[in-house]
């Protein structure tokens, strides 16, 4: 990575760690804003060596969050020696709540996801070509109204919160 600083040289950094497993989302929103900003994702990690317990991983779409700065779309997780995911949950910015089971997701890809409820994985290590994911329906938990969409053969829950169902959504 390249950091041009201010009154002062460049500034270089070059990642010498061991390579490790990894995991990106591209989100569309179609109800939300287009960029999906401000959606969160949450990825359930399993599978460690040793057998130790699963770990959640946090991150947001993100625009402008630093000074004179822009953050990529793609929302990257580095899973580290983790082998499984255990499962996906994406909230959006206008409040839905998408869950999926990880048995599908594999690891090392990068996936589209459409807030309509596609998934696409649009790059693996192999080179395969795009292709569509394998979602299954998971447990929506506590919410007001949840309704299961299926879109290519991918099955997704989808869940609007109660201000959201209070409305007709």
């Amino acid at each position: 990575m390249a950091i041009n600083n201010n009154n002062s040289q460049p500034t270089l950094y070059l990642n010498q760690l061991a390579a490790g497993n990894w995991l990106q989302f591209d989100l569309v929103g179609s109800a939300s804003n287009r960029d999906a900003v401000g959606a969160k994702i949450r990825v359930t990690l399993s599978g460690f060596a040793g057998g130790a317990s699963e770990k959640t991983l946090t991150r947001w779409v993100e625009a402008g969050s630093g000074y004179a700065a822009q953050s990529a779309f793609p929302v990257h997780f580095g899973l580290g020696a983790a082998e499984e995911v255990a499962a996906v949950e994406i909230t959006w910015p206008d409040g839905e709540v998408v869950r999926f089971g990880g048995d599908e997701i594999g690891i090392n890809q990068a996936l589209r996801v459409e807030q309509s409820g596609e998934v696409t994985v649009t790059s693996t290590p192999e080179g395969d070509a795009p292709q569509p994911a394998e979602a299954t329906v998971a447990s929506v938990g506590r919410v007001a109204a949840s309704k299961a969409v299926e879109t290519r053969g991918v099955a997704l829950a989808r869940t609007v919160g109660a201000e959201s169902s209070a409305a007709g959504g």
